[in-house]
């Protein structure tokens, strides 16, 4: 499979992520789920093994929505080599 076709066809696959989510997280709007869901895929950007991206991308966007629906805006901490991107860093008040 051609490396553009590929692409395509994680693009499409991390779109069908956003579509899930956005019906699992209803009380969210829908451009925060994207915003999420995309924000979790850059992370993965470079990443060489591109086969479980998509699952990996909803499970690290999943945790975030969830922290979102809490009201932390706080990112996930995400254990290093589980396939998220690293959280971002956030000073203490």
């Amino acid at each position: 499979m051609a490396a553009i076709e590929r692409n395509r066809d994680e693009h499409a696959e991390v779109e069908q992520v956003v579509d899930r989510l956005s019906e699992r997280f209803t009380e969210l709007p829908r451009g925060v789920v994207s915003d999420v869901v995309h924000h979790v895929h850059d992370g993965m950007e470079g990443n060489p093994i591109r086969e479980y991206v998509p699952v990996l991308v909803e499970h690290g966007a999943k945790e975030q929505l969830r922290q979102i629906r809490r009201g932390s805006t706080a990112p996930v901490p995400v254990q290093p080599g589980a396939g998220a991107p690293p959280a971002r860093q956030v000073a203490a008040p």
